[in-house]
């Protein structure tokens, strides 16, 4: 999950929380985009520059936009505010 203190760049890749030329997490950058709970998890799995990167929706599992998952995001926002 984004931070809620954050700005959440739509556009964000994996790339952009590496470290240039090398398959190290940016740590900082890691912990500055996610909640402590999910930038420790993301900390585990080894990156690979091999890989490209794909666009996903982070509100399901699979990673697949759906209409339901987006009314589930706006309904929990609303909640909150």
């Amino acid at each position: 999950m984004y931070r809620q203190d954050s700005i959440v760049d739509l556009t964000l890749k994996v790339s952009d929380l590496l470290v240039p030329n090398l398959d190290q997490w940016d740590v900082q950058k890691v912990y500055d985009a996610f909640t402590p709970e999910d930038a420790a998890y993301i900390l585990t799995i080894k990156p690979k520059r091999t890989e490209p990167d794909s666009d996903a929706w982070g509100f399901t599992k699979h990673g697949c936009y759906t209409t339901q998952s987006a009314y589930r995001m706006l309904a929990n926002l609303h909640e909150r505010n």
